[in-house]
């Protein structure tokens, strides 16, 4: 059995852009995730963020366009995609994203 599945806490860096598809519609958003910690070896402490690109489609899509908006804590669960492309230049280019099953407010403060 495979299992692939994400769940992470971070706020939306922007609103939720809405897209169409010939079958609905699409929202796609970004989540920035913050992490502090403190280095084994030296003891220094590090804070680090990372940031996600999150796809929400069908009444998911509508209700995240409705009701979120920047800066909104949220709680993100979903499958991990991984896109690969070519650019203009010929370059190949890769991107990891959520496609988001569940996506909510977060209480935590």
């Amino acid at each position: 059995m495979n299992i692939n599945n994400v769940t992470m806490v971070g706020n939306l860096t922007d609103d939720p852009a809405a897209g169409t598809l010939s079958n609905g519609t699409a929202a796609n958003m970004r989540v920035a995730t913050h992490v502090e910690y403190t280095e084994a070896g030296s003891g220094e402490k590090v804070k680090r963020s990372d940031f996600f690109d999150v796809e929400a489609y069908g009444k998911l899509a509508e209700n995240c366009l409705v009701e979120l908006k920047k800066g909104d804590r949220v709680v993100v669960s979903g499958s991990l995609r991984y896109d690969e492309w070519s650019d203009g230049a010929g370059n190949r280019r890769s991107k990891a994203k959520i496609r988001a099953g569940v996506i909510g407010r977060s209480l935590e403060f």
